[in-house]
């Protein structure tokens, strides 16, 4: 549940760094390729695909930011604080906590579909390009699905142990 959310999330820190690094390797490409003797169709054909790359990056990034800025103070600051870039205390139970933690990634879900940013348009334009963001997302949807099969198992261990629990008992007539 609230798949993308979470693995942008995860990946928005990462995103300015990748996007570095690309920049980084553009000028490396460009500077090799006058030693390494390829055609220049070739290098050019690289250096675009790195820009598209970069440019991606950028815009995950930049619509990330716009959601998160359209959430209230409360959403943010519990999304912050559960994905570390915010210290702080809340003073909440745990249970309350993370009641807020699933309102505000629904709010964060909603933000970013509004954006333009759905769960189609993530999987196939951001994760399969971007390998980061690719890498995070199959990491919270592997995450989820344990979860899932866990949650699944403890019910019916639970179911199993009720339908037990309230099986007539037959007790033997003792003559």
């Amino acid at each position: 549940m609230y798949e993308i959310a979470k693995a942008s999330l995860k990946v928005y820190g990462k995103l300015g760094r990748t996007a570095e690094k690309l920049e980084s390797l553009i000028g490396k490409v460009a500077l090799s390729s006058f030693s390494s003797g390829e055609p220049c169709l070739n290098v050019c054909e690289r250096i675009c695909e790195i820009i598209e790359q970069k440019n991606l990056t950028v815009n995950l990034k930049l619509k990330i930011a716009r959601a998160l800025k359209s959430l209230s103070e409360d959403d943010f600051t519990v999304l912050a604080m559960h994905y570390g870039r915010y210290k702080g205390d809340l003073y909440l139970s745990r249970r309350t906590y993370f009641r807020r933690l699933n309102i505000a990634l629904r709010n964060f879900q909603t933000a970013l579909n509004l954006g333009g940013l759905d769960e189609r348009t993530f999987v196939d334009v951001y994760a399969r390009r971007i390998i980061p963001v690719g890498t995070v997302y199959e990491e919270v949807c592997e995450k989820e699905r344990r979860k899932r099969e866990r949650n699944m198992s403890l019910r019916l261990n639970k179911k199993y142990a009720t339908s037990l629990l309230t099986q007539p008992v037959r007790l033997a007539a003792t003559v």
